[in-house]
């Protein structure tokens, strides 16, 4: 502000709209063009006793294009209007025109000795004409410079608007440049700059509609802009640039579209309706480095659509991108691995195509040579590749194993997540890779990275030991005092999904295991179970139903406000919350005479009855086994269950098609049979009720487990 708005300010903001690339520059400029604007300001004094004469305007013409127009007032009060006057002019009348010593080389170079350059020569002309377009450019630069420090998103699709086609591609790479967060992203949008980028996409030159592609990339980042851009003149027009073969074009297509369909399952659907796939297959294959990595990434963000993938998947995608896995760059090895593990996510036929494709091998490689983020993105679709148990055998080899724990014990957060996700997966429900897992030494990293891990890497490192602790054999090993203290710490300080995930691996700690279910501290667990959150709760009953199995535990679990807290589970919970409640009140109530009185004084029977009715198979099943720990051997509580109507309803559970259940209905009906029969029961001698119960119970678990098991064979066996 206040700066005389003359051609020397223009001038200098053009040259600084071009050659500023730093704050330091900016500066430095800004400084010199003030200290110029006040030298001019001071030359344009009148000086006595000249003439009132006017400028040739060729003359004028000229000192503008030389950049010199700024000394046009005080050369005129001096009378220089000519090019003769011009010729003569000497230093000290520079001197007092204000010029400076640059631009009075400039003017001694060309009007000194008769030098001044003739409007009319043919010559002169084409160099003033350069010129003249130097300075136009400039000027333009400086024009799209200024609204983009500005922030002026209206100006620019403004100049969107024009037809100047060099001054579109300039207002569409600055919006561009500025569509980098979220805000920005949605003023410009409400400002109308996508319907004039569009225009410019279908209808500009190459340079226009790359750059326009671009912007429309940058925009489609914010969610709401991404929902209504996908039009189908947009995606023809991606697609028509994505197809043209033009390097940067095609890029700058590939990257919008992948903007486009990312987290949209709609748009990924359209951009395969648009036929998209069949040319990001061919810049995948042909492409320079940089275009199949991101014809790769693009196809990665169409996976979320099943019909996308289906597509990608018969268009040869999949082989094009295990070259890509296996002779590719650095990035490009990364990104097909990337991909690999977005197309083979929840989509077991996308899987076994992935492995037919030969992706296998070469993802082994990029884990065990890889750079950081290869090796992480391997260790990932690997992990993804491996949640059947076929398959679990068919990848789960030492050389995998080996690489994944060293990239648990080396990588950064995110490598320790991914390798930790994978031999999460590895180990699920295949004791097999389990000992494999184990014995390549992943119990310490895994238990380290429960200590110091971020959040995922915790989730994944605890899931990992948990079915590692699947095994019985790996229990005691897995359950050291550094990792069951690190588990119990969690219970107190760690977010819901690590309590949750603490407290399930506790209880599968315990499980057939007393030396655990021993060193496993419960108060924790009680905590979790009075203020957890309900899956949290849900976990905290399972993991107190496990310690229970220790009959030196009951009574430190059995307080009054964990049973009260267990029976308002049984009426109000889930399906998993109510069958769970129920198993740990049968444990709680097994051969322990405090603990029965108890639990059924907190009105436990009426909600387990009640259970019988309505719940599902497993349910029933805890519940019936709840109802007869509590009946054993206490005539108040039996005689409380048979009033509440159980006998019928288990009656009814005979003729299930659920034979472990209609076993354990029947178990329970000779427990709740009349005293007199109760009574020839304790008279055997050699039978020892409890005991006998207790045995059968055990085996009908174990029963139903294995789907080979003959249930009623056992009851009768066991009498």
């Amino acid at each position: 502000e206040g700066v005389p708005k003359n051609m020397q300010f223009l001038d200098g903001l053009a040259w600084l709209g071009i050659n500023s690339n730093n704050d330091e520059s900016w500066n430095s400029s800004v400084g010199k063009i003030v200290s110029r604007a006040d030298k001019f300001s001071t030359s344009q004094a009148p000086v006595s006793g000249s003439s009132a004469r006017v400028m040739d305007p060729k003359v004028a013409e000229l000192l503008q294009i030389l950049h010199l127009h700024a000394y046009v007032p005080a050369l005129t009060q001096r009378g220089i209007v000519t090019f003769p006057d011009l010729q003569s002019v000497s230093e000290e009348v520079m001197d007092a025109c204000g010029f400076s010593p640059t631009h009075k080389e400039t003017f001694l170079r060309h009007f000194a000795g008769g030098a001044a350059p003739n409007p009319g020569d043919s010559a002169s002309l084409e160099t003033l004409a350069a010129r003249r377009e130097h300075v136009a450019r400039s000027l333009k630069n400086f024009a799209v410079a200024s609204l983009e420090a500005n922030s002026d998103f209206q100006g620019l699709v403004e100049m969107l608007l024009t037809s100047d086609s060099e001054q579109k591609v300039q207002a569409a790479r600055a919006l561009g440049s500025l569509a980098w967060n979220d805000e920005n992203q949605t003023a410009i949008a409400r400002a109308g700059a996508v319907e004039p980028l569009v225009q410019l996409l279908v209808a500009g030159d190459a340079s226009g509609k790359a750059q326009a592609a671009m912007t429309l990339g940058h925009l489609a980042c914010n969610k709401e802009n991404q929902k209504v851009m996908a039009t189908p003149e947009v995606l023809e027009a991606l697609v028509r640039l994505l197809s043209a073969g033009e390097a940067g074009g095609s890029l700058q297509a590939a990257r919008a579209l992948s903007w486009l369909g990312m987290h949209n399952e709609e748009n990924q659907r359209a951009i395969a309706r648009a036929g998209a796939v069949g040319p990001l297959v061919q810049l995948l294959l042909f492409g320079d480095a940089q275009g199949k990595k991101d014809a790769a990434r693009t196809l990665g963000d169409l996976a979320g659509d099943k019909e996308s993938r289906s597509a990608i998947a018969s268009s040869g995608a999949l082989e094009a991108l295990v070259q890509l896995l296996s002779t590719g760059d650095v990035k490009g090895k990364a990104q097909a691995a990337w991909t690999l593990n977005w197309l083979a996510t929840d989509d077991v036929d996308m899987q076994t195509l992935i492995l037919r494709a030969g992706a296998a091998e070469p993802l082994i490689q990029l884990l065990t040579n890889g750079d950081a983020s290869g090796r992480t993105e391997a260790a990932r679709a690997l992990g993804n590749l491996a949640k059947t148990k076929d398959r679990q055998t068919n990848i789960g080899s030492s050389a995998v194993f080996q690489a994944l724990i060293q990239l648990v014990r080396a990588g950064d957060g995110k490598g320790e997540y991914r390798a930790s996700q994978a031999l999460n997966w590895l180990a699920m429900q295949n004791n097999d890779s389990c000992m494999a897992v184990a014995q390549a030494g992943a119990v310490e990293p895994l238990v380290r990275l429960v200590s110091t891990g971020g959040a995922n890497e915790k989730a994944h490192a605890i899931l990992a030991l948990g079915f590692l602790a699947e095994d019985n054999d790996f229990k005691t090993v897995i359950a050291s005092p550094t990792l069951l203290e690190a588990l119990i710490q969690l219970l107190g300080i760690g977010s819901s999904k690590e309590m949750s995930l603490a407290a399930q691996v506790l209880g599968w700690l315990a499980i057939q295991n007393d030396d655990n279910k021993m060193a496993i501290a419960i108060e924790p667990l009680v905590q979790l179970l009075l203020t957890g959150d309900a899956e949290g709760k849900a976990q905290a009953t399972q993991a107190l139903g496990c310690l229970a199995g220790n009959q030196g535990n009951r009574a430190a679990i059995a307080s009054t406000e964990v049973v009260q807290a267990l029976v308002e589970i049984l009426s109000t919970g889930d399906a998993k919350g109510k069958s769970q409640a129920a198993r740990t009140l049968g444990w709680l109530a097994t051969e322990n005479k405090d603990n029965q009185v108890a639990i059924a004084r907190a009105g436990a029977v009426g909600p387990l009855v009640q259970i019988l009715s309505t719940g599902d198979s497993e349910e029933r099943f805890q519940a019936v086994r709840a109802l007869t720990s509590l009946a054993m051997n206490n005539e108040d509580n039996r005689l409380a269950v048979v009033s509440a109507g159980t006998v019928e309803l288990l009656s009814q559970l005979l003729n299930t098609k659920d034979v472990v259940l209609n076993s354990e209905a029947a178990l329970a009906l000779r427990i709740l049979e009349d005293q007199k029969h109760d009574e020839n029961i304790k008279s055997e001698p050699d039978v020892d009720t409890g005991e006998l119960v207790k045995e059968t119970s055990r085996l009908l678990e174990s029963c139903r487990q294995d789907s080979s098991c003959d249930s009623k064979a056992i009851v009768r066996e066991e009498g």
